[in-house]
């Protein structure tokens, strides 16, 4: 009378429970995971709208789209009021043919101007809206890197050189997506007081952060300070 309830495959093997929900778990936290700093690589593109055309014409098109606009809805309604008023009469054969003759112009420039406007669509300038160069890549990714803004320089005294003391410090910095410095590493050392000083001042540095196709990403990059200055 009663059959029995058939047992649910995931209490006899439990493993597939565990493996999808582990799956499920890396998906999303790869999702969420903010991208890993690194030292980026520019590459700039062509600005474009993302058409084929390669010719840059600067007209002002509007004043011209508008003198055509009022010319077409000027001369349309002419047209469509010598049909009107000569669709009153009893018209002859060859009044018919002119009239079907203005119907034909009348679907035509509807035509046209269809076609016109497919034509616009496709003679958009070549490149990308991201992009910052006259003349350039058109396909890939615009990437710029960081670029600083405000910071203290150095304020390493002259005490605290000894003397014949010269050479570069290099410090790698991490600046956030909002372009603050958020770790630093010494590369390369002079002494310990000035590489102390070098990395005090790039701790309150300020940059506008890389940004790839317009969307601010954490970044690295390496900062040479030359000393004597």
């Amino acid at each position: 009378m009663f059959e029995p309830v058939p047992e649910s495959p995931f209490r006899r093997r439990p493993w597939v429970l565990v493996t999808s929900m582990a799956a499920h778990c890396l998906v999303l936290f790869l999702m969420l995971r903010a991208p890993t700093p690194e030292i980026v690589k520019v590459h700039q593109l062509r600005q474009g709208d993302g058409g084929k055309s390669f010719a840059r014409l600067y007209l002002q098109s509007d004043n011209l789209n508008d003198i055509a606009s009022e010319a077409k809805s000027s001369n349309k309604k002419v047209t469509e009021q010598n049909i009107r008023s000569k669709q009153l009469d009893n018209p002859s054969k060859s009044l018919q043919l002119k009239l079907e003759k203005h119907e034909r112009l009348i679907a035509s420039t509807a035509n046209n101007d269809a076609t016109g406007a497919g034509k616009n669509r496709a003679a958009a300038t070549a490149g990308s809206t991201y992009g910052s160069l006259y003349s350039g890549d058109l396909t890939g990714p615009e990437v710029r890197p960081a670029l600083w803004i405000s910071g203290p320089n150095p304020a390493v005294a002259a005490s605290e050189f000894a003397e014949g003391l010269e050479g570069s410090v290099i410090v790698e910095i991490t600046i956030d997506d909002e372009g603050n410095v958020v770790a630093t590493h010494l590369i390369q050392g002079l002494s310990g007081p000035v590489d102390g000083r070098v990395i005090e001042a790039l701790q309150m540095a300020h940059f506008i952060p890389a940004k790839r196709n317009g969307v601010s990403i954490p970044s690295k990059q390496d900062v040479y300070y030359h000393f004597p200055r």
